[in-house]
């Protein structure tokens, strides 16, 4: 362990033993890269919706709750507990808001309806900026909101994992991303694997590279002959089939 992880781990066994709050607020900010990860790569799901220095606050909140309710003698690092924790913050305050889910759950059933008119018509897949010209939004909103959909579609199999889908297995050169392996875990993706599987071939080539890959939404496109739009169709479709055949595990 670097000496700098030492240094902020002491702080948390210090604050757990003395209880003095000094240790606490010293902790807080030697473990800010927490935060500012998950205000990063959860922004897809808040950005043009959500003040960014709301999502801050309620991260660092949520940091302070898991140095409060962090125990010491489980043998789990603190960085891994404290991640699940803070993402968990971040994703309830934005769905608490109530706005993202409206408005993309509007955007995306008009898109639905634009996209099947323009294929009818054209007699092919429609681009995103034919999709946009219809709507009368720029290409670029098209392609956020679609982004920010598929955020949202996947967050219920993320958080059945107990991950981010970015989020490395491995500890980074930031020396905080570890997902601690165990028996559990390995029976959800025992699960996962076997749903994806009974998908038919498009669904799983898109759910693949987008999990297994981690591909973006036009790299996936780009590779199967595909808008942005169908792979978020398809994708879509396909989570929706993988709840079912895993028992609907988010109710």
């Amino acid at each position: 362990m670097a000496k700098n992880d030492t240094d902020r781990a002491e702080l948390i066994i210090k604050y757990k033993q003395t209880g003095i709050v000094s240790y606490r607020n010293e902790a807080v900010l030697r473990y800010m890269d927490v935060v500012k990860y998950y205000v990063f790569s959860l922004r897809n799901m808040y950005d043009g919706f959500i003040d960014p220095e709301e999502i801050t606050n309620e991260a660092v909140v949520g940091l302070i709750n898991a140095i409060d309710n962090f125990d010491t003698g489980r043998g789990v690092k603190f960085e891994t507990y404290a991640s699940v924790v803070v993402r968990g913050a971040v994703i309830d305050y934005i769905r608490k808001s109530g706005t993202i889910p409206h408005r993309l759950g509007a955007f995306y059933k008009q898109m639905q309806k634009v996209y099947q008119e323009l294929y009818t018509k054209l007699d092919r897949e429609p681009t995103n900026a034919e999709i946009a010209d219809v709507l009368g939004l720029q290409e670029e909103t098209i392609r956020k909101n679609l982004s920010r959909i598929t955020s949202y579609r996947t967050t219920s199999l993320d958080e059945y994992l107990g991950e981010k889908r970015d989020v490395a297995e491995s500890r980074s050169e930031e020396g905080v991303w570890q997902v601690e392996e165990n028996a559990v875990r390995s029976d959800k993706l025992r699960l996962l694997t076997k749903s994806i599987e009974r998908l038919p071939e498009r669904e799983r080539q898109v759910v693949t590279l987008y999990y297994y890959e981690k591909l973006t939404l036009s790299k996936i496109g780009e590779i199967l002959d595909l808008t942005e739009a169908r792979t978020c169709q398809i994708l879509s479709g396909a989570i929706k089939k993988m709840k079912f055949y895993m028992g609907d595990f988010t109710n």
